[in-house]
């Protein structure tokens, strides 16, 4: 018999045993089961003697079309007689031809799909809002969610899920055809290491899907160092000369961008290229703060847009300064930070006025709970320009569900980035697609300012709410005289903009 060996087919291997338990019948314990399946083995035979008399079961992957693994354990028993006249060969490749037109495509990197992972022994809700989230960044990723498994435990010191259950995930990636298993919180390095030599598949852990996005999406020359640097810090502790798990990453998801080729050098190495990669980022923060002196110096006040990811604002962006930012239903759509100048005519507002009043809009990258500490360290340099702000626009998606607690988060973060002496707009953004009570309940809780930035409703009254915040903290003053600019951009017929 020709011999041939995969994971998606039959091995061509056969386990025959005996089984020395006290049951009437051939008895296949739960791990030769397990066996069939991980090995794809042609088929397990139990041999059981009982009163001299030989009795036969066995086991075999039956093709099935309609399970999602795309075959069926069955078992049968079988007589002495039946065992000589039994066509083996003939059943082997009849089930290897079936299965060959049943089993899952076997997935590449370029392909990736996942099973998502949860362990927590807080409640349910707080368990599918996470898994939620993290299928939300998988799929910002690239990563295709093709399952989830949680416990309601503490996690396991060395798995995170136990040893048990380890298994049970590896036997379902092969059933639905995964190479991935994602994590929904940060795999400690030894943690990591465990699970990757335990299994064939590649192990990402929360904030390795993060990094991946950061690493597909930024474009700025200070974004790519910052990204890289925030991978090596990452991955320094997870280094080991013999270690294979990084090698599984190298050119693809948890790996990708500026520091692809960087993962598998050696530790020394490594150490240089952070010491060499934060010598840069110093110089870039030197820069950045020149450039801020200059900026103050102008006395054009900065208005910054914060927001949890995907909150809607680079399209408020988009809505105010009529520009075309990148907008996407993706978590971190948009990292390297967009300016530009806002120049609104006064008489807009109310004929009385006259003159121009002009301020920077700044569009920044979104935040999110449990931000990676590498990713926050070595995104320093474009979260500081957040310091500039005269004021902040903390844009808050209504329609989603969590939006009080991840308006929390952020209100939490900027406090820890010591931002919270900024004066600060909330806004309620999408709108139109939430329930009248809804946005009056948190229009009054939040004190915010409810809008629509897709159909660029309310936009008008943050603008006036923006002006009045800058004139009455002193960061800005109206104009005495008169300059008005003719501009062939306009938002609505009450308010003139001039992009430059």
């Amino acid at each position: 018999t020709s011999f041939r060996k995969s994971l998606y087919r039959l091995s061509r291997k056969r386990l025959i045993f005996t089984d020395l338990t006290q049951e009437k019948f051939a008895v296949i314990p739960q791990d030769i089961y397990t066996d069939l399946e991980l090995l794809r083995l042609d088929l397990v035979l139990s041999i059981k003697f009982r009163d001299s008399v030989p009795l036969f079961s066995y086991a075999y992957l039956m093709p099935s079309k309609t399970s999602p693994s795309g075959y069926l354990v069955q078992t049968s028993t079988l007589t002495s007689a039946q065992l000589v006249s039994f066509n083996f060969l003939d059943f082997i490749n009849t089930l290897d031809e079936g299965l060959a037109k049943t089993l899952p495509k076997q997935p590449t990197l370029k392909e990736p799909s996942a099973i998502l992972v949860a362990v927590s022994d807080t409640s349910k809700e707080d368990i599918d809002s996470s898994l939620e989230e993290l299928k939300a960044l998988c799929l910002s990723a690239g990563i295709k969610v093709v399952g989830t498994c949680f416990q309601r435990r503490a996690p396991h010191p060395r798995t995170y899920v136990g040893e048990g259950k380890l298994e049970e995930l590896y036997l379902e990636s092969l059933r639905l055809g995964a190479n991935m298993l994602v994590f929904n919180t940060e795999l400690t390095p030894s943690q990591w290491r465990t699970i990757t030599n335990k299994t064939d598949l590649l192990v990402l852990d929360r904030s390795m899907v993060i990094l991946d996005i950061f690493a597909q999406r930024v474009h700025s020359v200070a974004g790519k160092v910052q990204v890289e640097l925030a991978q090596l810090r990452y991955n320094y502790p997870r280094l080991t000369e013999m270690d294979s798990g990084l090698s599984r990453l190298t050119g693809g998801i948890g790996a990708r961008g500026p520091g692809e080729t960087k993962l598998e050098i050696s530790r020394r190495r490594v150490s240089e290229r952070i010491k060499l990669l934060e010598k840069r980022l110093q110089k870039l923060k030197k820069n950045r703060a020149v450039q801020g002196k200059r900026r103050k110096e102008s006395s054009i006040p900065i208005v910054s847009i914060v927001g949890y990811t995907n909150a809607g604002k680079s399209s408020l962006f988009n809505c105010i300064t009529a520009s075309s930012v990148l907008v996407e239903d993706k978590l971190f759509a948009t990292l390297d930070p967009t300016r530009r100048k806002v120049i609104l005519s006064l008489s807009s507002f109310n004929e009385d006025l006259e003159g121009n009043f002009t301020f920077i809009l700044s569009d920044t990258v979104g935040f999110i709970r449990e931000l990676p500490k590498e990713l926050q360290e070595a995104f320093s340099a474009t979260l500081d320009e957040l310091k500039e702000a005269s004021l902040l626009l903390h844009v808050i998606d209504i329609s989603d569900k969590e939006a009080l607690l991840k308006a929390e988060a952020v209100l939490s973060l900027l406090k820890e980035l010591g931002l919270s002496h900024i004066p600060i707009i909330n806004v309620l953004n999408k709108c139109d697609k939430a329930e009248t009570f809804q946005i009056e309940n948190l229009t009054k809780a939040l004190k915010a300012i409810p809008i629509s930035a897709l159909k660029k409703e309310g936009i008008e009254k943050l603008l006036k709410e923006i002006v009045k915040v800058l004139v009455h903290n002193g960061t800005a003053a109206l104009p005495r005289h008169t300059l008005v600019f003719s501009s062939c951009c306009f938002l609505s017929p009450l308010i003139s903009l001039l992009l430059s």
